[in-house]
């Protein structure tokens, strides 16, 4: 939650106004948030016991990686420019560490 809160207070100074915020999580993954609603989805399919509801965070998952994103990176690449183009290289796409 603190990191929602530092993004929050960052974008509201007016010297930020059309910046490309970079800071806490976000240093890790592009779409850190999406990772997140993933982890949480599978924990629950998890808790479920259930084999099916492993298919929910598996299209999730799918549904970010192959639609949101690209979708996202789109419209960031275009608003931002060489920030974001820069932001991308240096930084994984959605999963820390690895994708």
């Amino acid at each position: 939650m603190g990191h929602c809160i530092c993004r929050h207070l960052w974008k509201q100074k007016p010297e930020h106004k059309g910046k490309l915020y970079t800071g806490g999580y976000f240093r890790y993954s592009v779409h850190i948030n999406y990772f997140g609603d993933v982890l949480w989805v599978l924990a629950m399919a998890l808790t479920a016991w259930n084999a099916w509801a492993l298919l929910v965070p598996l299209w999730l998952f799918c549904f970010f990686a192959f639609y949101n994103i690209p979708m996202l990176d789109k419209y960031l690449a275009e608003k931002y420019d060489n920030d974001f183009e820069h932001y991308r290289k240096k930084t994984k796409t959605f999963i820390s560490f690895i994708f």
